[in-house]
């Protein structure tokens, strides 16, 4: 089972994939990985360090 932040980003680029990045919410985020919808403020502390792409996600 992945760790949570591994959970968080496949949904990101799931959801980035699927809608562009008006489609990226961290609510989403933390459905799609099938945790809280708050998770994603746990895990990050912006939306931007959230994004597959950005440089401090890996």
């Amino acid at each position: 089972m992945p760790d949570t932040r591994s959970a968080l980003l496949d949904s990101a680029i799931r959801l980035l994939d699927a809608g562009g990045v008006e489609a990226v919410t961290l609510r989403e985020v933390g459905l799609g990985a099938g945790v809280s919808h708050n998770a994603p403020y746990k895990h990050s502390r912006t939306r931007k360090r959230c994004s597959p792409r950005s440089p401090r996600a890996n």
